[in-house]
């Protein structure tokens, strides 16, 4: 959650309230205090750093009344105008709700920001070990029951958390990315009961796949959980 806030001289200035203290992005001490950053601070994001700009929903129909929303978004690369980057969570107004009219920015989704548009420059720092396990990446954009029982391909974005809903959970779970010529690659962030955390990474082919659980019994073999059917966005 980003808010906007005023020094005691008046000058504006910007303060990270951090949501999750596991995996807060606070303002980074390697840039400069001040915002909006400069063309140097601009030049020098990483895809480890994330960026913080405004949005706002467009009048339409019975949607008249307009509010602004400041979005986190994780950098993929810095061009000579804009800023490539990735809409992280939470977003709250995306969607048209009483006379509001949403944005349209869901998490995951994939943003060019000009330059000039970027309020703030901001890296994750940890107290000690980076944290790992459940949400240590954030809180998941959805959860996915089994393709099996749903009949759903589920649309999803590369290097956004979800949850896969599992029937049943053993000790020997054995996981297979099934893509065409196995270039989708999916890291499992944690588990939390019968979910189980997972993300597809920036480098993955976009397009169709699946995700195929097998329980590897002692007596049965590999006995068939379920499968999950996806079609990777940009």
């Amino acid at each position: 959650m980003v808010t906007i806030a005023c020094v005691a001289d008046g000058e504006p200035t910007i303060e990270l309230a951090i949501d999750d203290p596991q995996s807060g992005v606070i303002a980074s001490r390697t840039f400069s205090n001040a915002w909006p950053p400069n063309t140097e601070t601009i030049d020098n994001l990483t895809q480890d750093d994330m960026i913080v700009f405004a949005v706002e929903g467009q009048p339409t129909g019975n949607y008249i009344e307009t509010r602004q929303e400041l979005i986190n978004a994780q950098v993929l690369s810095v061009e000579t105008t804009i800023v490539r980057a990735r809409v992280k969570g939470p977003v709250l107004h995306a969607a048209h709700f009483g006379s509001h009219p949403g944005h349209g920015l869901d998490v995951g989704e994939s943003v060019e920001v000009p330059r000039s548009k970027v309020l703030v420059a901001a890296r994750q720092q940890h107290v000690g070990p980076k944290p790992t396990g459940y949400d240590s990446e954030g809180k998941s954009a959805a959860q996915f029951k089994p393709t099996t029982q749903t009949s759903t391909v589920y649309p999803v974005k590369p290097g956004t958390a979800y949850d896969l809903t599992l029937p049943y959970r053993t000790e020997h779970l054995i996981w297979q990315v099934q893509s065409k010529n196995n270039l989708v690659n999916m890291v499992r962030i944690g588990e939390k009961a019968a979910l189980e955390q997972i993300k597809f990474l920036e480098a993955s082919l976009r397009g169709p796949f699946s995700v195929v659980v097998l329980n590897d019994d002692p007596r049965q073999g590999h006995v068939f959980v379920g499968r999950w059917d996806f079609d990777l966005q940009a």
